[in-house]
């Protein structure tokens, strides 16, 4: 048997009613032995605006949270930004697996820029443009090159508080076990 425990987040400035009622709807249709929820307690000190790293601030509670439950996950799937609680899942020797909904030709750009972070001290691909207007370059997962006008600013810019969020993830996704991708071979067989 096959059962999944949700766990379920407060985040700042949104309205616990709404969410609360969804999760409790939702707990009625379901049955409690395959599907549970577990809402997490908010965190004591929550910042004013939604951090980018908002997952790293939960770490202690979803630890315990996991620690909890009345038995040992076979695993843990986390979404994107979620990634970063990989390293509750290490410290509690269960694996993790990312689950990325984005096209695996953004994930190797992803990795890619995470690479030369931290292999290179880059910054971004900004370092690598002198002129990102008429640059294209060829990257790991794209069958042509691309121009850089048409990249993600966040890939691009340098001493952006969200380049450094990415790079993060980007280290996080190589941590895990896995890494689930919302695609199809047939769209993307060149990656």
């Amino acid at each position: 048997d096959i059962s999944i425990t949700f766990l379920v987040f407060h985040v700042p400035n949104d309205k616990p009613t709404n969410v609360t009622s969804y999760i409790e709807s939702q707990s009625r249709q379901l049955d409690p032995t395959r599907i549970t929820f577990v809402t997490l307690p908010p965190l004591v000190n929550p910042c004013d605006t939604c951090s980018p790293y908002m997952a790293d601030l939960h770490l202690p509670i979803v630890k315990k949270a996991i620690q909890g439950l009345n038995k040992k996950p076979a695993a843990i799937i986390l979404d994107t930004m979620n990634s970063p609680l990989t390293d509750v899942a290490i410290e509690l020797d269960i694996p993790s697996y990312i689950y990325f909904p984005s096209a695996v030709a953004i994930l190797y750009l992803h990795l890619h820029v995470q690479a030369l972070a931290d292999e290179k001290g880059l910054d971004g691909l900004s370092a690598l443009v002198a002129d990102p207007e008429n640059t294209q370059l060829d990257l790991p997962g794209f069958r042509n090159h691309l121009p850089v006008k048409v990249f993600p600013g966040v890939f691009l810019e340098k001493d952006n508080e969200f380049t450094s969020v990415y790079i993060h993830i980007g280290r996080k996704f190589r941590q895990s076990k896995g890494i689930i991708v919302h695609s199809v071979m047939e769209f993307e067989s060149v990656t």
